[in-house]
């Protein structure tokens, strides 16, 4: 998210001196997320897929690590990749939401969707039939909200095969919001690399997948990687989902060491701890970002306001006395 721009000048005082110091920009971010956040969890439910879908179920703490702490009113439901069952297009179970009794167990059992469906997965195609048919949205009444966030999050190891081309279904997705597309987002867990994922049925690179996620700002997991139980991963995957920030991208190129940063009009310093100065890839630039941990994150609501004179953006001598 990029920041509003402004130029503040400050003045400092002393008892027995004046100075005049004006800081060349600055740049204003707040902490928002989606405070309503519609989660459809898209899983394969063919042969191969037994223990990515357990090691999933085990993981719904991290997976809501993000929506706890920022009180975020969530739906999440679980459809299937197979589009030839009479259930197709249809949400399974019971919708998980804040007020549901034993969420964990539930949670568990709406992702183990079993491994008997066909072994032509379509998973753009199964989530069309479920939000944008008119009978699958009759069908799924009440999970979708129009004021809430749409995330989507795909669980394959093989590559989508949907009849139509990507950029087609993202935009149907997007226009179940109107004029508002940066509420969807679409996340992945998939395959990444096919010499990881070898097992007695085989695996495709998800590169469908991955593109939806580029368009939308998603995040992918490798669902292959070796020993991987998706626990830190989920945590990221809840963190892009929520839209909390731990990177704030300014506006111009910076002078590091010139940087003042404040949480609430209160300065914090580049030694404490809290942040960092990086130079990192924004929409195909080099752009100098406030960079947090999800430790020192700033909490949701709270207002970031950077101060700097324009430079190089080099991090030589940045922090340094």
């Amino acid at each position: 998210m990029r920041a509003t721009r402004l130029l503040i000048p400050l003045l400092l005082t002393g008892c027995s001196d004046y100075a005049y110091h004006q800081w060349e920009q600055a740049d204003v971010f707040f902490q928002d997320a989606a405070d309503q956040n519609d989660i459809l969890m898209v899983i394969d439910d063919s042969a191969s897929m037994e223990p990515y879908q357990s090691a999933l179920a085990a993981r719904f703490d991290e997976f809501l690590s993000w929506f706890d702490s920022a009180e975020i009113d969530y739906h999440i439901g679980a459809l299937t990749t197979d589009i030839h069952t009479e259930n197709a297009g249809q949400v399974l179970g019971e919708v998980i939401t804040p007020e549901t009794s034993n969420p964990s167990q539930v949670f568990a059992d709406i992702v183990q969707v079993g491994t008997d469906g066909n072994g032509t997965e379509m998973g753009f195609e199964s989530t069309r039939m479920a939000l944008v048919e008119p009978a699958g949205v009759a069908a799924n009444q009440g999970f979708l909200r129009d004021s809430a966030y749409l995330s989507i999050i795909f669980v394959s190891d093989e590559q989508d095969s949907s009849p139509d081309p990507i950029p087609d279904y993202v935009r149907e997705l997007q226009n179940t919001k109107g004029n508002r597309r940066d509420f969807v987002r679409i996340g992945a867990i998939l395959s990444l690399d096919q010499l990881e994922c070898q097992d007695d049925y085989g695996s495709q690179v998800g590169t469908r997948y991955m593109l939806a996620s580029e368009m939308t700002e998603g995040l992918t997991i490798d669902i292959c990687a070796e020993g991987d139980d998706f626990a830190n991963d989920i945590v990221e995957m809840s963190l892009n989902i929520s839209r909390l920030q731990e990177v704030f991208y300014l506006t111009e190129t910076a002078s590091p060491n010139s940087l003042l940063v404040e949480i609430n009009e209160e300065d914090v310093p580049c030694d404490a701890g809290v942040w960092t100065y990086e130079n990192r890839n924004y929409n195909g630039n080099e752009t100098g970002a406030i960079v947090f941990s999800q430790s020192t994150m700033p909490s949701l609501g709270d207002k970031i306001s950077v101060r700097y004179n324009f430079g190089s953006g080099s991090l030589d001598g940045f922090c340094e006395d």
